[in-house]
């Protein structure tokens, strides 16, 4: 069986939209927005070395720490951005990558 008109129609609006969607959302070749790298941004500038807490990155951000972990974090776990330690949040040697900033072993 062949594919029908109808479903060309459907794959190409799906296809048409996507893109759209990531042009308008502006993300990057992981899929990260502008939300993403700032939160990255923050937890690398704020680590001095160390984990960054939850607290402190809700306040930097000027979000809630609801959505910080049940939005942000997700993703960027799942991508291997950051990890959730007992002294707090870090980034890990793929955000400063993927984010063009040299990393340095000490900071993880």
């Amino acid at each position: 069986r062949g594919t029908t008109i109808g479903e060309m129609v459907l794959r190409y609006f799906n296809n048409s939209y996507a893109s759209m969607v990531s042009q308008f959302v502006e993300e990057d070749k992981m899929g990260l927005d502008e939300n993403d790298r700032k939160y990255l941004q923050v937890l690398i500038n704020n680590s001095n070395g160390k984990g960054v807490g939850l607290e402190s990155l809700a306040v930097t951000l000027g979000e809630d720490e609801g959505t910080i972990e049940e939005i942000y974090e997700p993703y960027l776990i799942l991508k291997g951005l950051i990890k959730r330690t007992k002294s707090g949040r870090v980034a890990t040697d793929v955000a400063y990558k993927h984010l063009d900033i040299p990393y340095q072993e000490r900071f993880v």
